[in-house]
């Protein structure tokens, strides 16, 4: 890795290694989390030796317990932060599997909340989604084949194309601080017909403004938009 950096003439690296958090399984976290740390340390310092910077790019954490509760643990903040440039927190995919919210604003304000008392906050910049997804909530008859009826991800240009399309109102979620919208899709071919009820949550420029401005309260080292 560090003569790719040499060779390519690049300013650094970002580890973004998440399949500790999604592939590995929570039983191997206590094993990995050692590893991981001395993985960075060795890396960060023949980077550094060399002039260059190593950022690394983690699921969030939202305690020091270890526990169900305490989010992807098996990265330990406080242990790399001294060998790291920067820490990019991912601060999206809340809602994955269902239909929700990208980046609910109270969740994002915890992350960055306790990051801080782990990293020091210069070191710390926000993951920022610029995406959204579009679920299906329904589904009313008997669906051709080929009719779409999983789970899409669009940009934010697209989520509003897609209002814009449908007749739908993006509308802005106090709480969550996001935009949202429903709509439905009628399918039929031959005998089979079916209609698909969809809702859309998105992050939009008034969204990344108020994380931003979050970002600037923690008084964080920057954001990086997703």
């Amino acid at each position: 890795m560090v003569q790719l950096v040499q060779s390519r003439g690049y300013d650094g690296l970002d580890l973004d290694l998440e399949g500790f958090a999604y592939t590995d399984g929570r039983s191997t976290w206590s094993t990995t989390r050692p590893a991981w740390v001395a993985f960075v340390t060795q890396l960060g310092a023949e980077l550094h030796a060399r002039g260059k910077v190593l950022y690394a790019t983690i699921p969030p954490t939202y305690n020091s317990d270890r526990a169900s509760n305490s989010g992807y643990w098996v990265y330990d903040y406080a242990a790399i932060a001294p060998h790291v440039d920067r820490v990019r927190l991912m601060a999206y995919d809340f809602s994955v599997s269902r239909a929700g919210a990208i980046a609910p604003y109270d969740w994002v304000d915890r992350l960055g909340s306790y990051a801080v008392t782990q990293i020091p906050s210069r070191k710390v910049v926000l993951g920022i989604p610029a995406y959204g997804r579009d679920w299906v909530t329904g589904v009313t008859g008997t669906c051709p084949d080929g009719a779409s009826t999983s789970r899409r991800s669009l940009t934010t240009a697209a989520a509003w194309d897609l209002a814009e399309r449908e007749g739908a109102t993006a509308r802005w979620d106090p709480v969550t601080r996001e935009r949202t919208f429903t709509y439905s899709e009628d399918f039929q071919q031959g005998e089979a017909s079916c209609t698909v009820a969809r809702v859309v949550h998105f992050s939009d420029a008034s969204a990344i403004a108020e994380r931003t401005q979050l970002a600037q309260r923690h008084q964080l080292g920057g954001v990086a938009l997703w």
